[in-house]
């Protein structure tokens, strides 16, 4: 399993500033990811770089994903228990009202899940970050095994193997 660097991460960072302020969550999903010890990981919608090298799933072909689909569109392409781990980071407020559905379609396809959020983001006029808390959260997926605060984002950690 090949890894994103914080080299590598640094290149991102100067082509593009999406990619700013991203690092703190980003290694902790990685090593955490590899605490795992994986042998397949699913990111949905990477932007343009996977943390961890594996298949991916995007809406947008020009990032050449493994699977060409939109997340919030269920059943996903993908056999039950297909993926060790899914990693969907700052993904799930964007999938309308679908979160649910797709929180059921993550846990049919991997044992593991990985799932980053926007946390209290204040900004009225974007309403899919604004005032995401935990009680909007909750009603979006199950309880976690972790969550962890990281700056303005949170990362929840699912394990679906019992």
């Amino acid at each position: 399993m090949k890894y994103l660097t914080k080299a590598e991460y640094s290149v991102l960072v100067k082509r593009d500033k999406y990619w700013k302020r991203r690092w703190p969550y980003f290694s902790y999903v990685i090593e955490l990811t590899k605490t795992l010890n994986p042998s397949s990981v699913l990111e949905i919608g990477p932007y343009t770089q996977s943390l961890c090298g594996d298949d991916t799933m995007d809406i947008y072909q020009r990032f050449t994903p493994t699977y060409r689909w939109d997340a919030s569109q269920i059943p996903y392409p993908i056999n039950s228990k297909s993926y060790d781990v899914v990693i969907a980071l700052q993904v799930f407020e964007h999938l309308g009202t679908n979160q649910r559905s797709a929180f059921e379609e993550v846990r049919r396809i991997s044992k593991f899940a990985i799932l980053s959020f926007p946390y209290k983001w204040n900004c009225p006029k974007d309403t899919k970050h604004h005032n995401i808390t935990k009680e909007v959260i909750d009603k979006w997926v199950d309880s976690p095994v972790s969550i962890k605060e990281i700056g303005k984002r949170i990362v929840y950690f699912f394990d679906f193997t019992s």
